[in-house]
């Protein structure tokens, strides 16, 4: 399941759009002492003769400024929108997280009834072989071989739905790990261990 996981979080597009909007509010947090840019202006003053009889040459430099406390609360604005950001980040990979383990747990859980379902099928067979031959000799009423017949295809039936659950659920999953490659879930069913996490820490409360 980890190395599912671990595939899922490098993969998943979704994942990866939070990852680059936390990176972004990052980037902008340096842009909250940006200041106004700089105008260059010049000019004649008619008003102004020099010497030589020409209206003297006026340059001039025009710069917006701020009050500091508006830069140090844009500041603490770009802050907060990083651990935003993040939050998201952590609660989508929480999220992806859980649905990534309900089709991984089901996908085991699948297969344990298809080998339970498979023992039911393989013996209807042998049970049915058997009516059938028993119904030739007289042994055996039509009824209840007709009765066996359709339990045995009730349990083929069984085993054929739970083929494609799995096969669906296999398909979610690699959806979720946006991943084309062939791969296996083990046998062996994990157990998962209950935690009592800190809600002060949870994501979505923060």
């Amino acid at each position: 399941l980890n190395e599912v996981l671990s595939i899922a979080m490098s993969n998943n597009m979704e994942i990866n759009a939070y990852a680059l909007k936390t990176e972004e509010s990052k980037v902008l947090k340096s842009t909250a002492f940006s200041m106004d840019k700089a105008d260059l202006t010049y000019g004649l003053d008619q008003n102004n003769i020099a010497a030589n009889g020409y209206p003297i040459k006026v340059w001039g430099l025009e710069q917006g400024f701020s009050f500091p406390t508006l830069y140090l609360a844009e500041l603490k604005a770009k802050k907060l929108d990083i651990t935003k950001a993040e939050l998201n980040l952590e609660i989508r990979k929480q999220q992806l997280k859980k649905e990534i383990s309900v089709y991984y747990y089901e996908i085991q859980n699948l297969r344990s009834k298809q080998i339970i379902h498979s023992s039911l099928d393989s013996l209807y067979v042998r049970l049915l072989e058997n009516a059938e031959v028993k119904n030739i000799k007289g042994d055996f009423s039509q009824l209840d071989l007709l009765n066996i017949r359709a339990k045995r295809q009730e349990a083929s039936l069984n085993l054929s739905s739970l083929q494609y659950q799995i096969e669906k659920s296999f398909q979610l999953l690699k959806a979720l790990m946006n991943f084309d490659e062939e791969f296996d879930v083990t046998k062996e069913i994990e157990i998962v261990e209950v935690t009592s996490p800190d809600i002060n820490q949870n994501p979505r409360l923060q």
